[in-house]
């Protein structure tokens, strides 16, 4: 499970994304990658919950290519997906949405809070997305 945004590329220093702006798996058994998700604008991070039924992911498209390009009408929010069979994702949904800035780094700890970067700080949220703490 990985994500391939296209920062790098737009900042000039890594080739574009072979796909597109997704969210893929490969499986190791088949050496075969697929799209998992298409919905992002640019995918930035993931991580699975505690039991890995859950798949959160940034989406970090408020800035394209640098903090000056910060647009507030593009995506900097975190979704969170079903994981089905280890292998699919269903259920799409908002999960929280980052302010001030953008999603850059996401962790989760063992009792399922959700830690993101934002602009200049962390923020930490409960296992149904709300801010408990900065």
């Amino acid at each position: 499970w990985f994500t391939d945004p296209s920062y790098g590329f737009n900042q000039g220093f890594k080739a574009a994304p072979l796909l597109g702006e997704y969210v893929y798996r490969y499986d190791p058994e088949t050496e075969e990658i697929t799209v998992v998700a298409d919905s992002f604008n640019m995918p930035n991070g993931l991580a699975f919950s505690p039991d890995e039924s859950l798949l959160y992911i940034n989406d970090s498209g408020a800035i394209q290519e640098g903090a000056s390009d910060f647009d507030i009408r593009r995506p900097h929010h975190i979704k969170v997906f079903d994981v089905i069979n280890n292998r699919s994702l269903a259920n799409e949904r908002l999960f929280a949405l980052i302010t001030p800035g953008i999603p850059d780094g996401i962790k989760v700890d063992t009792e399922g809070r959700v830690y993101s970067s934002s602009q200049g700080n962390l923020q930490v949220f409960d296992t149904d997305g709300r801010l408990i703490g900065e």
